[in-house]
């Protein structure tokens, strides 16, 4: 049978080839599409992958005769990437530049000529000339047909064009999130994007802003694909260089994700998961891409995906579950949104000059029908639970604390609003885009803009927003009791707290939104949205943005930005400053209020204009956690206290209980924004809040909350909001330490002077300065920053030209780190002691003198400012381990990882992880230790891994070769063999961005065998006497990994490569060399992926057998042969193959977590060579399992695998491979 496995894969792999053809699903082909008579609203032309000058004519040509009818206000042309082949535009210099211009001014001809907009997308073929190349394509471009048709801009990734009142076109470029940023060192220089974080946010943001709209997504490369990307091969493919070979090749790229083109690749799958997971946020989402070089159209999933890119190239195609249609021919689409909504699109063929398919993909939209609405009344009673919510066992309240939970059940009476009235008249403009709220966007006729939010929240929005950002999921969990227990954790909150908050604030003189308290019935304007909003409790409130400048709680500020616009806005021009003392009080008064949830878009800014000069003004908004309680409860309250990323979440007390984690998510951005701020500036701003926030106005301020829930709870949260006053002085203090102990000082993207003063108290003092007319002028920042709180100085100086002078002859106690950034900065240092610089190793800087440690580096992450890199040092204790199987029985045990977060990171500065294990079988016990320093050489890591094995800690040994005995008749201790072992192995790790590692290192190692008597060591001729001594030994190795899956606990398409070769010599006597390959593919079966093959080839090869037992290959349990004992077979050399054959079943959607689970069946075999055992026998095992997924994140397979000693049952944690 072994030799039959390698045919089997073989068919497998050639029984579904991609083909030229144009191909239909079923019913598909005789399609046909509703006439609408309302007409166009408007007509994209997609054209992809235009650039190769010999055939892209032939579609260009079509396209100008099918569009010269187009309506020039309500059409636009799309080029969807790859306009230039094979590596975008040169420079004017190459010798291959007149060529690529040909190629892209003739499809500027077609622009030209095209009675609209046309828009150029760039393509990962345009990036292979660099981001410099994208940027001379975009000049041409530009140069040829305006400003507005080339986007994203200058490398930019992310551009919103509102095409209409009901029309979106987003246009993003998938080759910035999938290149190695490192490659380019202007990167995002240009952009106000500069982080993949941040470019998330914004397309979530976006695509929730558009919701109801119809949202186009133009972008090269498509989130789902049934071409060559895709992993779909013509059979010719196969036989190329040779057939076997070409099969090969084919199941590495398809199965391994090598090339970043592919949507295999682990970047290319982030990039389309997450871009399809947030696609659901909208209900009328296309995705129109390049990329694949044919015509193809799909829909699953709810996802709809437009694939034109055949303008020049033809790849093949293979209809797989959701694809409706696809041709190789050259040709392209044409999307048409309608006038009443509905949304079509046709496929032509530019060869056979006709129209191949198409589809409507979007219905008209739906009419609403209004009910007959009762009257408005003028006061309602409601309450925001149902009872099901709030009936809660005692033991319940035993593990989630009684929080405020009554207070969501108590019936209170307030205003019902007739919005038509409200505010001069309000009507709905958009749903917002929370992760917990549910809200409705609001405009009166003046054009000014109101937030009405629901009080009972979301808990699916939350799920998916905090655990599931590459896949949706919030559908899943609908009616479980998962949203059930959530919905009970935000009772933490207290539901009328965000109505107090104003009164208090303007006692301190902190901006603020006005909260009113009302009940909303359904009503006629609500309109289509009377469907999720009406019928119960509401806060309405100014929407935090412009036009309210008669607004004195907006400091009547006409301009209202966020904070990434703040950011953008100091680094450009000195004369613009954050008001730091009004940010300062704002963030004491959150202290004070005990609201936690202060991550930078909880803010916006006032714009206040003197003359060229603008400050910014802190507007808090969302007060949700105002007086939380959401560490109530035996479990949260231990959460809270073991996990430090759940900190923040404290009892309201008299003081946090924790200040620093109190104030874990606005941390970054306290350290950023006060760092003018002096100790004595917190101290006067304290006793301010101290002496204004009275306790008359506490009391006058919590009488905002409704009537019905003054009760005792009420009076307890007045006294501890005035002890809470009183004793900010203390903690207050505390997080002013906090702060300082790192503080950055950036300059801005013109010329700055950096004066670093060495103080001979140890201080050190920091003054930046503009550089105009090459000389020093405008001071712009100043602090003396005291060692007795700081440690170490960030100066950052971002763009253009810059000086940093070190001097001075005091003792430097202070760590100073100076990160150059763009263009050519020059470095004085005449004081050297604790100054690292940093700066690009591709760009000139001027270093006038050899003092102080200097890194020049292209890594992105150095070099470029991002707030958002300081952050708190973390540790996690893990829950216990758990585990079973029949060699060391029940497995358990906890582990600690704590991680530190300083300026060299990669992606952590340092993560030291510990576990300790004890199996009941052996009494044995198991510690280990992994640490890893970050950028010690390079860009490469630290890794230091220790291990302990206490003296009952057991390997199992039953002799060399296959034909070693067990007996089942005996106790199993008889093959135990007692060993207490310890190692230590530093190395050098280095990562790359595609999910590979190479590793180099040193090991230590150190053994001592027992020989029990009456066990089989004490009584085999096999083993020395020396075996039993205590053994040392020294090595070096050097391991290669590469992993890719597609789904981490299910994997459809995965590959697994990992080599370890080495040397170790024994101290006494003896060494060996030894190399230890394996190989393992995933491979569905179906295109669905609901069948899967797997399989993992491993082997172990020692140069000699001259080697202690527990150095020699061996086969058996966790390593192959599954239904054998843990080394059951040992010898010089090893080999065996385990394959898998899984089937998932089905889908459950449970109380708790939508769940999926199946079978499978597995055989293994293998064997080892030893000079004891000349035999040529081979040894097999068989059986199978069942295995169930908790939401594509967690796994346990419970197996039982056979073989001629008997079996061996195993539960565990996933698939192994």
């Amino acid at each position: 049978m072994i030799r039959y496995i390698p045919i089997l894969i073989l068919s497998i792999l050639f029984s579904g080839c991609a083909t030229y053809t144009t191909q239909y699903a079923e019913n598909e082909e005789n399609y046909k599409i509703p006439s609408s008579s309302i007409g166009v609203e408007h007509s994209f032309y997609l054209i992809g992958d235009a650039g190769v000058k010999e055939t892209q004519g032939i579609v260009l040509n079509d396209v100008l005769e099918a569009s010269k009818d187009a309506d020039e206000h309500h059409s636009t042309l799309i080029f969807l990437g790859d306009n230039i082949y094979w590596h975008g535009m040169p420079p004017k210099d190459h010798p291959d530049r007149k060529a690529k211009e040909e190629i892209l001014d003739a499809q500027i001809a077609l622009g030209k000529s095209f009675p609209g907009n046309t828009i150029f997308v760039p393509g990962n073929h345009d990036w292979y000339s660099g981001l410099k190349g994208v940027q001379r394509q975009q000049e041409r471009v530009q140069d040829a047909l305006g400003e507005k048709s080339f986007y994203p801009e200058d490398g930019c990734p992310f551009k919103r064009i509102n095409m209409g009142d009901e029309l979106v076109l987003i246009v993003i470029d998938s080759q910035w999130y999938i290149t190695n940023w490192d490659k380019h060192p202007t990167m995002n220089d240009e952009c106000d994007i500069k982080t993949k974080e941040q470019f998330w946010e914004e397309v979530e943001s976006e695509i929730k802003k558009a919701d109801g709209k119809t949202t186009l997504i133009a972008i090269h490369n498509p989130v789902m694909t049934n071409g060559t990307h895709g992993g779909q091969y013509a059979f010719k493919s196969h036989l190329k260089p040779v057939p076997v070979l070409g099969t090969l090749k084919n199941l590495f790229r398809k199965t391994g994700g090598v090339s970043n083109t592919d949507n295999q690749n682990n970047l290319y799958r982030e990039l389309s998961d997450r871009l399809m997971a947030y696609s659901q946020f909208g209900n009328k989402v296309i995705f129109v891409s390049g990329h694949d070089h044919n015509l193809q159209f799909i829909q699953k999933d709810n996802i709809t995906q437009i694939i034109s890119g055949s303008g020049a190239k033809k790849n093949p195609t293979r209809l797989t579950p959701g694809g409706k249609f696809s041709s190789s021919d050259h040709g392209y689409a044409r999307l048409d949104v309608m006038k009443d909504g509905s949304t079509q699109v046709h496929f032509y063929s530019s060869e056979q000059g006709r129209e191949l398919y198409a589809a409507e993909i979007f219905p008209e939209n739906k009419r609403y029908t209004p009910p007959n609405f009762q009257p408005i009344q003028k006061l309602e009673t409601a309450k925001i639970y149902p009872d099901e919510y709030l009936n809660k066992s005692k033991f319940h309240t035993f593990l989630w604390g009684d929080r405020y939970r009554k207070y969501f059940g108590t019936e209170v009476t307030v205003p019902s609003v007739d919005l038509t009235s409200y505010k001069g008249g309000l009507k709905p403009v958009r749903k917002g885009g929370g992760h917990q709220s549910m809200t409705l966007h609001m405009v009166n006729p003046a054009g000014k803009e109101y937030v009405m939010r629901a009080l009972k929240k979301s808990a699916t929005q939350f799920i998916q927003a905090v655990g599931f950002k590459d896949q949706y999921v919030a559908d899943s969990f609908d009616q479980t009791a998962t949203e059930a227990l959530i919905l009970d954790v935000f009772t933490g909150t207290h539901p009328y707290a965000p109505f107090t908050v104003a009164s208090l604030s303007d006692a301190i003189g902190v901006l603020h939104p006005n909260p009113t308290l009302v009940y909303i019935p359904k009503q006629q304007v609500l309109g289509k949205y009377n469907e999720m909003f009406g019928d119960e409790l509401y806060m309405i409130e100014e929407k935090v943005t412009d036009g309210h400048g008669n607004l004195e709680s907006f400091a009547n500020a006409d301009e209202v930005i966020s904070t990434y616009k703040v950011f953008e806005k100091i680094r450009k021009d000195e004369e613009n400053q954050v008001d730091q003392r009004a940010f300062l009080r704002a963030r004491l008064f959150d202290m004070v209020l005990g609201d936690w949830d202060r991550h930078y878009d909880q803010w916006k800014w006032a714009v206040k204009e003197d003359g060229d000069k603008e400050t910014y003004i802190a507007i808090p908004r969302d007060r949700d956690q105002v007086f939380s309680n959401m560490a109530d409860g035996a479990i949260m309250g231990y959460l809270t206290h073991a996990i430090p990323s759940l900190g923040l979440m404290q009892h309201y007390s008299a003081e946090p209980r924790n200040i620093k984690r109190f104030n874990l998510e606005p941390y970054p951005l306290d350290v950023a924004l006060l760092s003018d701020m002096t100790e004595q500036d917190w101290q006067e701003e304290i006793k301010f809040i101290q002496e204004n926030l009275t306790d008359a106005v506490i009391e006058k301020s919590l009488q905002e909350m409704p009537s019905e829930v003054q009760d005792e709870t009420f009076q307890e949260i007045i006294t501890t909001l005035k002890k809470r006053r009183d004793n900010l002085s203390n903690y207050g203090i505390d997080y002013f330490k906090v702060v300082n102990k790192t503080a950055t000082v950036n300059g801005t993207d013109k010329d700055d002077f950096f004066e670093v003063v060495r103080l001979a108290n140890g201080s050190t003092e920091v003054k930046v300065y503009r550089i105009k007319g090459g000389e020093k002028k405008d001071l712009f920042h100043h602090k003396v920053f005291d060692p007795k709180f700081t440690q170490e100085i960030w100066l950052y100086g971002l763009d253009d030209d810059d000086v940093f002078h070190v001097y001075g002859s005091g003792n430097a106690k202070i760590k100073v780190r100076i990160i150059g950034g763009q263009n050519h900065d020059i470095y004085r240092i005449d004081n050297g002691k604790k100054v690292v610089m940093y700066d690009y190793k591709s760009k000139k800087s001027t270093f006038e003198t050899s003092k102080g440690t200097k890194h020049l580096t292209d890594n992105y992450k150095v070099n470029v400012y991002d707030y958002h890199k300081l952050k708190y040092n973390d540790w996690v204790w893990a829950f216990p381990a758990l585990g079973y199987n029949p060699d060391n029985g029940f497995m358990i045990g906890p582990s600690l990882t704590y991680t530190i977060h300083n300026f060299e990171q990669n992606p952590f500065t340092q993560k030291h992880q510990a576990q300790l294990k004890f199996f009941t079988a052996t009494e044995g016990v198991e510690l280990t230790y992994m640490g890893e320093f970050a950028r010690v050489l390079g860009d490469a890591n630290l890794v230091l891994d220790g291990l302990y094995r206490s003296p009952y800690y057991s390997k199992n040994f039953f002799g060399y070769g296959m034909n070693s005995n067990y007996n089942d008749d005996v106790d199993f201790d008889y093959y135990r063999t007692l060993v207490e072992e310890f190692h230590i192995k530093p190395s050098l790790k280095l990562r790359k961005q595609n999910g590979q590692f190479y590793q180099l290192g040193l090991s230590y190692q150190a053994m001592e065998l027992e020989k029990t008597e009456g066990r089989y060591v004490y009584q085999s001729n096999q083993l020395r006497a020396s075996d039993f001594s205590n053994q040392n030994f020294l090595g070096v190795f050097g391991r290669f990994n590469y992993e890719n899956r597609d789904n981490p606990v299910f994997p459809s398409l995965a590959m697994v490569l990992n080599v370890e070769a080495g040397y170790t010599a024994n101290l006494d006597h003896g060494s060996f060399t030894y190399l230890n390959p394996s190989l393992g593919f995933s491979h569905k079966l179906v295109p669905s992926g609901k069948l899967v093959l797997s399989t993992l080839f491993d082997a172990q090869i020692n140069s000699t057998e001259e080697v202690a037992f527990y150095q020699a290959a061996s086969i058996g349990g966790n390593n192959g042969l599954r239904g054998f004992h843990n080394q059951r077979f040992t010898g010089k050399s090893s080999y065996t193959q385990s394959t898998d054959l899984r089937l998932k079943m089905g889908d459950l959607k449970t109380a708790f977590i939508p769940m999926s689970y199946g079978i499978y069946g597995g055989f293994d075999y293998g064997r080892v060579w030893s000079d004891y055992d000349m035999s040529d026998i081979w040894k097999t095992s068989y059986g199978g399992g069942v295995f169930m997924n908790g939401a594509d994140k967690i796994g346990l397979n419970v197996s039982f695998f056979g073989s001629e000693d008997g079996g061996r049952f195993v539960i565990g944690a996933g698939f192994d491979f």
